[in-house]
Parts: structure tokens; sequence; C-alpha cells
């Protein structure tokens, strides 16, 4: 371990001018050592400091002086700046010692930066973050994505230190700050914003007598509720849409925890200006609170550091398990490492302060655990009764249309009552018409066992129906949905053989939590995302692809990242791969000419999309092209030698204006495909293994397939060419004719041979279609929309129904080439199956 100390005329503040003038380590005898060393770093406010010991009569120890810098690698392997700001020295017997106390560089800098007078409207954490230390040298490195998007002023006489807390209370991130060094140079400072530091779910476990000194286990129930009274801006309430209440109740915990007496309310404020917003932080709050918890107190040693045990190190914000096995009951919980103590020149003194504590199940001993397994296997033919019976807290008369009512549902499994997760209860309130009231559906998604009722609403024939998901379906929001995903999977199951791949394709979401059409539709796109992720715990699929049209994009550029946000990592809880094409609605073009006249200015940009779609690409081994920011990538089906390629038909340029002074490429009246995106496409066909076949995706079908007078796709009969040349194994020359997009092309695969092009899928229409057209005799399918309005093949998409949503599985028979389309939803009942030849008829 080196420690640098390093000088600065400027004292480190807003530049990067940084020498090396000494360095310590105890590594070498010749070198200067150092001792007596303690980092404390915390989660909390960022606070980071370090303290050390040198010989005073080493010349190293003159270079320790207050302003000076000391930077050195963690075990996290980045480098780290500190600022001294304290020295001194002290003699025991005759050593003399000098001691320094600092503290990282960031926060030093954000202590004299004073941030600059401004109004900011509707900004998110990083953009808020570059405005307060747009003067201090830092620059933004890792964003994620926190919360609401906010208005923010500063009035020009505060630091930004005292900004940077406030900021942390408001959005409730975690920062992390560095330097990047090269050539034994600093070349840059930067900071994280994440929504959690650490590593979770890495297995690492701190047991008593083994990495626990002492533990402490106190119960409290000091901060238990049973209801929220929750208010929004300005008086806000979500009684619009929870059935007339502005509160929540949890009838079971009640029961449970306070015996049934009076709720215990607690007032909630949340700042929102939607309903709904307030309604789900409420939720989150009210299962935060309604149960007794646990305080620990945990003295845990760092052994693995001390004595040889085979692990990583524990880095700040890291999730790990704590275990007692001796305590009664046992102890099981997970924790956050909120604070850690590092000495680098005696790793015996480091510990952590393990915070955030969750119980959790025992693990089952191994040999319970198969007997278990072996009681399972005998009872998999065996199913559980179910009864679920609905007792009214006011009886079953209502008179003179007085008289609301709380209604519970009791779920008994085999004779014994079972009460299950809140999720799997599912509530339908029916109209006199047979039609679902889906607002109110939607406000009780997830309330548990008991809903509150109207009087009016007997007196006027409303209908309520309550189903119970078992444990093994765990996202899909409806009984009838779970219906018909058995069905589906049924036909998969008949389909499928030992060589074949299972896609599920939906597309055209139009996810939109501020709507100015079709609110409830297309906020429901979000329970139809849950359907495909159902389908993919329940069988096993190769890759999940999203044909693009995600969300709506006619809002602001924060909600319309906010919404990408939300489908993304909602379809990411799937269990297999997920790709993502992007649509002429998704970066928000709409709603830059209806908020911004057309300057792109509301526009969600390449730069700020491609993060979000491609968030998990990395693990899922999704390749995607670091050249630019368009959103294009594949994924080899490697047991089954397919590639799959998502290509952006919607790569625009967004630095161009026409001669109205307007965006020039608008996405509702062009898409493209630029130069970067074609070489890169022409590289990875010619590394496609010879005995791979290949299926392309992208929102809007290719040159050729679809007509390009209402949307002209500039390039594509670039790309359909390249394509075409592929799989017939010959050579392909073109050029681009817009010299915004120019791209000039010349490939030769006649060395490789001829390809198999199975098929070319998109979205796009809202409407099943399919035609050999354009594309050598390749088939281009394209599927209907799954959001539940509008569709373009004449279909009622009511609401509440299973044919409100509309997608399919993909199962592809590699030894036939035959390519089944497996139907959800709406078109079902005419078309369960589409089926086509793959490749050249």
């Amino acid at each position: 371990m080196n420690l640098l100390i390093m000088h600065t005329d400027s004292g480190g503040y807003d530049n990067l001018n940084y020498k090396v003038v000494a360095s310590l380590s105890n590594d070498n005898a010749q070198s200067c050592p150092f001792y007596d060393d303690l980092r404390i770093e915390k989660i909390e406010n960022f606070d980071d400091t370090y303290t050390f010991s040198v010989p005073e009569d080493r010349q190293e120890a003159f270079a320790l002086v207050a302003g000076a810098f000391i930077l050195f690698e963690d075990e996290s392997e980045k480098y780290r700046l500190f600022r001294i700001y304290s020295e001194s020295s002290r003699a025991i017997g005759n050593i003399h010692s000098k001691t320094v106390e600092a503290e990282n560089a960031f926060i030093n800098d954000l202590y004299k930066t004073v941030v600059a007078k401004s109004k900011l409207q509707n900004v998110d954490f990083s953009e808020a973050m570059a405005h307060i230390l747009a003067l201090s040298g830092w620059e933004v490195g890792n964003v994620e994505w926190l919360g609401e998007i906010r208005s923010l002023e500063f009035d020009g006489t505060t630091n930004a230190q005292e900004e940077l807390q406030n900021l942390i209370n408001t959005y409730r991130g975690e920062i992390d700050a560095y330097v990047k060094v090269k050539n034994g140079r600093i070349v840059g400072k930067y900071f994280d914003l994440v929504e959690k530091r650490g590593r979770d779910n890495k297995g690492r476990r701190f047991e008593y007598r083994r990495d626990i000194k002492g533990v402490t286990r106190t119960k409290v129930d000091t901060e238990l509720y049973t209801a929220i009274k929750a208010r929004g801006k300005d008086g806000l309430t979500f009684a619009s849409i929870n059935n007339g209440l502005d509160t929540l109740y949890d009838v079971e915990a009640n029961e449970i925890y306070n015996d049934g007496r009076e709720y215990l309310v607690k007032y909630f404020e949340y700042e929102t200006e939607y309903p709904s917003a307030l309604l789900a932080a409420a939720r989150e709050e009210l299962n935060r609170v309604n149960h007794p918890i646990y305080n620990y107190e945990v003295e845990p040693a760092l052994l693995d550091e001390t004595t040889g045990y085979d692990e990583e190190p524990v880095l700040l914000g890291d999730s790990v398990r704590v275990v007692d096995f001796a305590m009664q009951p046992e102890m099981t919980v997970s924790a956050r490492v909120i604070e850690k103590q590092t000495s680098y020149s005696n790793v015996g003194a480091n510990t952590v302060v393990l915070g955030e504590y969750v119980e959790l199940d025992n693990d089952v001993p191994g040999l319970i655990q198969k007997l278990q397994s072996q009681l399972t296997d005998v009872s998999k033919n065996i199913n559980p009764v179910y009864r679920l019976e609905i007792f009214s807290s006011n009886g079953i008369v209502i008179k003179n249309g007085v008289g609301d009512t709380q209604l519970t549902a009791r779920v008994y499994k085999d004779n014994v009552r079972i009460f299950g997760e809140p999720h799997q209860y599912k509530w339908e309130k029916i109209l006199p018409n047979g039609t679902h009231d889906t607002v109110w559906e939607m406000a009780n998604e997830g309330v548990g066992q008991s809903i509150y009722c109207n009087a009016i609403d007997f007196v006027n024939n409303v209908s309520y129906k309550c189903s119970f998901l078992t444990d093994e379906y765990n996202y899909v929001a409806t009984a009838y949905f779970k219906t018909e995903v058995n069905r589906v999977i049924g036909e998969v199951n008949k389909l499928r053989t030992s060589n074949s791949i299972v896609i599920p394709f939906i597309t055209d979401t139009h996810y939109a939590t501020d709507a100015f059409e079709d609110q409830q539709a297309k906020l429901r796109s979000l329970y139809h995302i849950n359907n495909v992720v159902e389908v993919t715990h329940q069988i096993k699929c190769d890759v999940v692809v999203h044909g693009g049209d995600i969300v709506d994009g006619k809002t602001s550029n924060y909600l319309n990242k906010a919404n990408l946000k939300t489908v993304v990592d909602a379809l990411n809880e799937s269990d297999c791969p997920v790709m993502f094409a992007k649509g002429n609605h998704d970066d928000n073009g709409l709603g830059d000419v209806r908020t911004a006249g057309n300057q792109m200015t509301a526009c969600t940009k390449p730069a700020e999309m491609k993060p979000i779609l491609s968030k998990n690409y990395i693990k899922s081994n999704i390749v995607f092209s670091s050249i630019d920011n368009a959103n294009y990538c594949y994924y080899d089906i490697k047991d089954k030698k397919v590639r799959v390629f998502v290509l952006d038909s919607y790569d625009l340029r967004y630095d161009l204006l026409g001669s109205d002074k307007k965006n020039k490429y608008q996405s509702r009246k062009f898409g493209a495909y630029q130069k970067a995106q074609i070489n890169w496409l022409i590289e990875q066909l010619k590394n496609t293994p010879k005995d791979y076949k290949i299926l392309t995706f992208h929102h809007y079908a290719m040159y050729g397939a679809a007509s390009q007078d209402d949307t002209p796709i500039i390039n594509s009969e670039i790309v359909a060419g390249i394509l075409n040349a592929w799989q017939n194994g010959k050579s392909y020359s073109g050029k681009g004719t817009n010299s915004d997009f120019a791209v000039t092309v010349n490939v030769d695969f006649s060395t490789r041979g001829k390809g198999m092009w199975l098929a070319a899928l998109n979205g796009h229409w809202h409407s099943d279609k399919a035609k050999r057209e354009g594309l050598g005799n390749v088939p281009t399918i394209m599927s209907i929309c799954s959001l539940g309005a509008r569709d373009n093949d004449g279909n009622n998409r009511a609401l509440g129904t299973t044919v409100e949503d509309g997608w399919d599985i993909i199962v592809v028979n590699l030894d036939t080439n035959m390519i089944n389309l497996v139907r959800f939803g709406a078109n079902a009942a005419t078309k369960p199956v589409r089926s086509y030849s793959g490749g050249v008829s």
C-alpha cells in the first residue's frame, strides 16, 4: 500500500494541477512508513476521513502539512484523494511522531464552492448536482435515475456542501467520490449518483463466533401503525382513486398487532401532484410501519482479512447476512455496511458498522431440506384445495342506501386458513353493464385481503369479486390474466421441441403516467409487461424483445425518462435476457412539439436513453456498440445457434434544425439508420458463425416491406440490401441519398456463403400483418399493439378483460424453420397461433 503526498498551487480547488512530492509505504524497508492509520467511511452524508502518523524525523514528514493531499488506491480499486486539514506532533518516550487528519477532497471542494444563484425547473438529481458542482472541478460519473422531478431554487449565498446535504435528504440518493489517474497524474475528479452504494446479494455472511463478537436484539413497536392518512402537494389526497377514502387501512396488521382496536393512524406527507403517486407512496410507507421491528446491535470483526478467509473485501454499502443460530428465536437478517473503518497498516483493526436490518427466513439444514424435497416430489401430483370466502363487516343488508362496509376475503388451503401476501389478492369491481371499473381496480392493486365499499355501490348493483393467486404466480395482476398465461403456456408447450427457441415479443405499450388521452389504458400497459414477465418465470424462454414505443412520449423529458425506466425495470424482472428496440414515441418527440416548440430541448436524446435501455445488457451478454449512443445490439442463443439482432430504425440526429428553425428530423415524420450502425451491422454479420441463423427486430418495417411515404426511414434500403446480400452470399454496393445521413457501402459476403435470415419482426402499425416483399422473400411479421386502445385490427380492447392486452410468444422450430406466434390476448379467439415459413420460401 502506497500513499502519495501531493501539493498544488491552488490548494486542489477547481483544477487538476497536483504534483507528487513524496510517498509513504510499509512494503519497502527504505520507504517512510506510516502507522496508527484509520479511515472512516460513512454512507450518511458522505463522511470520509483518514488519520495516520509517520516518524517526525523523516524528510517526508515535512511534506505533510495542512493543505497537502494524499492519494491512494483502496480495496474498491478506485483512487481516493484526501486533503490534510490538521497536523500535530507527539512524543512517546524517544519516539516522535507526526499525525495528520484528512478528509476526502470532494468534501473540502464542496465547502469552498458557492452555488450560483438560479431557479431550476423540473430537474432530476443529476441535473441538480451538476449545477451545484459546476464551479468545483468535479464531474458527474455514473448516474442512476433517482425519484421525482423537482424544482429547486438557489439564492447564491450557500456553499455546495450545504446544498449537497439538502439534495441527499430530498432525493435519498447516495454518492461516491473518486479520482482517475493516468501515468501517475490525476486526470479527472468524479462523483457517482446512485440509489444505493455497494453490492447486493453477494452471499457474504457475518456469523456469531466467527465474524461477530457480540449481538443484541431488541423488539420495538413505538413506530407501529396500521393506517396511513396521506397528503400531497396543496392538500392533495388519493380519495378520488381509493373509493372516496383518504386513508389506507391494514386490517390484518391491526388484528395481529393491535388486537383489532381503533386503527393506529400515521399522518404522512409526500410532495407530488398525482393521486396515483401519493397512493403508491402511502402503500410503501404502510408496508414499512405495519409491523414491530427488531433493533440489532452487532459488533462485527473482519476476520477474513486477518485469518485468511477466502472472501472478497467488504465495501461500504454492501448488503450482507447476519446469523446467530444460538439465539432464540434464531436470528437471520440482512443488513448493509453503513460505516467502515479501515487501517492499511494494521488490518486487525478493520471493522464495520451494520444497519438497515431486515429479517430473513432461516436456512433449512441440509438433511431436512433433502426430506422436504422428497416430500415435494411425492406431493406434486396432489393439488391442494383452495376455498375463498368474503365477509362483510356490516352484514349483507343495506338499509335506505346507508351503511358503508368492509369486505374481507378469507382463504383456506385444505381447510386451513392462510393469509398469503397482499399482492396475491386480486379484487375486481364490475359495473351493472358488465364492464370493469379499472380505475378502482388499479388503485386497489395489492391492498390485500380487505377493501372498503360504499353503500351506493350495492344500491346500484355493483359487484365485487376477489381471486387469490397461489404462490407460483408473482407478477400477473388479475385472475383473468393468469388464466390467459396458462392458456398460452399450453400452446407453447405443444409447439416447442428440443430444437426450438422461445421469444416473448411485446410492442407498442405506450406507457404513460400523464397521458392526454386513454390514460387508464396507458397506465395498464404495465400490467401487460408483467404478463410477459410471468410467462418467463413459468416456462423457459431464451430472450424477451420489446419492439419499441415503450412509452407514449407526449410529456416532459424528465417524465419520459421516468416512464422509460419504469417499464424497463419491470420487464427486466424477466427470467431471461431482455432487449429493447427504439420506437418513434420513445424519444418524446411529440412531447417536445407540445412543450418546447419542436426545438429538441424536451427530447430524450440517445445519450440519455441508452443507459436506461441497456441497463442489464452487459450482465445478460447482450452485445452493443460503444461507438455511439444509438440503440442497436445482438444476443446469441448459443445452444441453438441463433443470433437475434435488434436494430434502431429511429437512429436520428438531434443536432439539426430545418429552415423553420425547428427539429429537422422529428421522429413522428422520419426514421433513419446512421453510418455507425450500418457499419456495425456489416461487421457483426461477417462475424456471425456460418452455422448460425439470424432474426431481426426493429420498430418500423424495412424498405420494400412497408410504405416509406408517410414515414421515410432514411437508409432503410441500404440495411435491407446488406441483409439480402448476407442471406444470398453475395456482394452489395449502395449509397445513401440523404447528405445528412451520408453512407456508402461496399460489402462482399460471397466467401462466407449463404446465410439463414429467418424473419424480420416489427411493431408500429398496431396491427397483425405479414408479407414477403422487399427482403428477398424473407417474411416481415408485424404484431398488434399491447396498448389496450386504438388497435388497427378493429378489436374492442375493453379494459378489465384479457383482450385489453395483445402480444406474441414466438416459437421457432429450427429443424423446419417454421415460425409460430402464439397470441396472448387480442385476436387470440380467431388466430391463437400465426404460422410462417422462415427464411426464403
